[in-house]
């Protein structure tokens, strides 16, 4: 009886750590609620094949937006397939622009770690923060020409999916 209680329970969690980890998961880092706020550092763990989904409020009818800025090439990268979203709020009749939730989505890769630069502003004025040589933004440059910007970074370290111990595999 003993031995058939300790397999069942070894098939259970074993079960549940393969169940956990047999299709990608999403890993959301959801801003919408402080975004306002936020001029800081988020961090975040993910797992190989894990798709990193970040929702930011944001209103483009103003002209003010979220983009990813400063991303390294694609070999060096833990974080791929970039791709954004935007489901706008409720539209109320009589409004033309209506804000929402933009949503920049990345899979993890590889092992490792990477911070992805979020800048918010008027996109005419952002174009003016980019180095026409490298295409990178600089964020000093805003300050410098007092261009009103908002940053946030948000590192993601992708790690291995936890293995099933042995000992779970096979009780004798």
């Amino acid at each position: 009886m003993m031995k058939n209680s300790k397999i069942l329970i070894a098939l259970v969690a074993t079960l549940c750590i393969v169940s956990s980890r047999i299709s990608a998961m999403e890993v959301v880092v959801d801003l919408t609620q402080n975004s306002e706020d936020l001029n800081a550092i988020v961090e975040t763990q993910a797992v190989i094949g894990d798709t990193v989904k970040i929702q930011i409020r944001e209103n483009p009818s103003t002209g003010s937006i979220w983009i990813i800025v400063n991303r390294a090439s694609n070999e060096t990268t833990i974080l791929t397939n970039e791709s954004l979203s935007f489901v706008p709020d409720h539209k109320q009749e009589g409004f033309t622009g209506v804000g929402g939730v933009k949503t920049f989505s990345l899979d993890a890769k590889k092992v490792g770690s990477e911070t992805v630069q979020l800048v918010h502003g008027q996109v005419w004025v952002l174009n003016k923060l980019f180095d026409p040589t490298t295409g990178a933004a600089s964020l000093e440059k805003a300050h410098e020409m007092k261009i009103q910007s908002r940053q946030i970074l948000i590192k993601v370290v992708a790690v291995k999916a936890p293995e099933i111990p042995q000992d779970l595999l096979f009780l004798a």
